[in-house]
């Protein structure tokens, strides 16, 4: 159409192109004719969009929340979009599977808003934190946070690292009582993010064997206490009300206030001066 004449706006309006794209390909065509003009087909590709059926759904819940990953060191968001290309053949949107692990209660509060839920956290994330954290960035490191997650309903538990924007990769185990399953972790946390790291460790103690043999024997590795750690089992909302109703519990009570006297009846209504002269006889009662 370009080549008879037609304005951008004509083409545009007759095959719904933007004009970028109609003199794009104009000029490919003038180059080297039709073989020159990259043309995909529109549209989603097969399976790309498609919702996960219910039975699907509860298979990548098993997976996510039972299995060792083998599409990446850690389970994420990517890495569970790669395991349902792979079984299903389908290509869901990752922020459809954020909703997904949202619905199922996989929605995690940054380090930050989780030391805010308690004294000593804040205490420790207004105190300690800073001074972790300008280190880690002076040394090029990431810094991240470890601790373990109960979702609603399951049986095992996660061991959670978490960039401090939020970005969570996670492992299931059937304990964190044992320190060989923090050491299978963190191995695979250094997979995930190669390089420098700084890690935060809620839950474990840095000093238990065999753990601190292996954080010894890993160069570019730092492990620090941490004691802040993710919600219990119930999620984060329940945590939340938790945290109020304690912080209420412990402020100071309130002094007694006097109790509000009975709204008077229209026929029982005073004067200003009235209530004055009353108050006065009460008084000097």
């Amino acid at each position: 159409m370009r080549l008879t004449g037609h304005s951008l706006a004509a083409i545009r309006a007759e095959t719904g192109l933007s004009v970028p794209t109609i003199v794009a390909a104009h000029k490919a065509f003038l180059a080297g004719g039709w073989a020159a003009v990259a043309a995909r087909r529109r549209g989603h590709a097969p399976g790309e969009g498609r919702a996960l059926s219910a039975q699907q759904e509860a298979s990548l819940k098993r997976a996510l929340t039972s299995e060792s990953p083998d599409v990446a060191p850690l389970w994420s968001v990517p890495a569970a979009r790669a395991w349902v290309q792979r079984e299903f053949g389908l290509d869901p949107a990752e922020r459809t599977l954020q909703r997904t692990l949202a619905r199922w209660g996989f929605t995690l509060p940054t380090l930050r808003e989780s030391a805010a839920h308690s004294a000593d956290g804040a205490a420790w994330a207004a105190e300690v934190l800073p001074a972790i954290a300008q280190r880690a960035h002076a040394e090029r490191a990431t810094l991240l946070w470890a601790a373990d997650l109960g979702l609603p309903g399951e049986p095992g538990r996660l061991l959670v690292a978490q960039t401090l924007r939020g970005a969570p990769a996670w492992l299931p185990v059937r304990t964190v009582h044992d320190a060989r399953a923090h050491v299978d972790f963190l191995q695979r946390v250094r997979q995930q993010w190669p390089g420098p790291l700084v890690v935060l460790l809620h839950g474990v103690s840095p000093a238990a064997q065999p753990l601190a043999s292996w954080i010894a024997a890993q160069p570019g590795l730092q492990v620090e206490p941490c004691p802040v750690g993710l919600p219990r089992r119930g999620g984060v909302a329940m945590n939340v009300a938790q945290s109020v109703s304690a912080h209420a519990a412990t402020r100071a009570p309130l002094p007694p206030t006097t109790p509000p006297s009975p709204t008077p009846s229209p026929a029982m209504k005073l004067t200003h001066l009235q209530r004055l002269e009353a108050e006065s006889i009460h008084i000097l009662r």
